[in-house]
């Protein structure tokens, strides 16, 4: 017996055209499944700012955008995040939702867990820094309680920095892709 294919009748009305062009825009939105402006990672979206706010002004900000300060949990996370912020001056850096307001020295995340030993990206400052000769978190002169990313950032994947928390810079915030 020989094959031959079974004929297929479609209503006049289908059009494989358009059928494919929405098959290649769902194909698309599955491959960045974030709001446009915003940057997909891991499963979460960023949005990088160019306004600048205080680190609790970031905050809030991030909250009425659906999210929250970025939480860097892995080392894939900082790298991803490290290339699109690259190295910027202070004022230009951005924060990140890391604070240790309620205890000096203890580090907390806007999700209120703590700082893993494992995921730290801490900026040693070894010979490298105009503005302290201390490796971070330094607290320097007892007014850095926000963490802020920027600096250093194209050529070492350490580079937070605290900082003082009402001064004005750039955000990260992350929020839940939509898969």
């Amino acid at each position: 017996m020989i094959y031959q294919p079974r004929e297929t009748s479609y209503p006049q009305s289908y059009n494989t055209k358009m059928n494919l062009a929405e098959v290649k825009n769902l194909t698309m939105k599955r491959v960045n499944p974030c709001p446009s402006g915003l940057e997909f990672f891991s499963g979460s979206c960023y949005h990088f700012s160019d306004d600048k706010l205080t680190w609790e002004q970031s905050q809030y900000a991030c909250i009425r955008e659906g999210g929250h300060l970025v939480i860097i949990e892995s080392q894939q996370e900082q790298n991803f995040l490290r290339m699109n912020v690259g190295n910027t001056d202070y004022h230009d850096s951005y924060w990140i939702g890391m604070t240790d307001m309620k205890t000096e020295g203890v580090w907390i995340w806007v999700d209120n867990t703590t700082l893993n030993d494992n995921t730290k990206y801490w900026d040693m400052n070894i010979g490298n820094s105009v503005w302290s000769p201390f490796p971070e978190p330094n607290d320097w002169e007892g007014k850095e309680d926000c963490a802020l990313m920027g600096l250093h950032c194209s050529d070492q994947i350490s580079c937070w920095i605290d900082f003082k928390c009402s001064n004005p810079c750039k955000r990260i915030c992350e929020s839940r892709a939509i898969l």
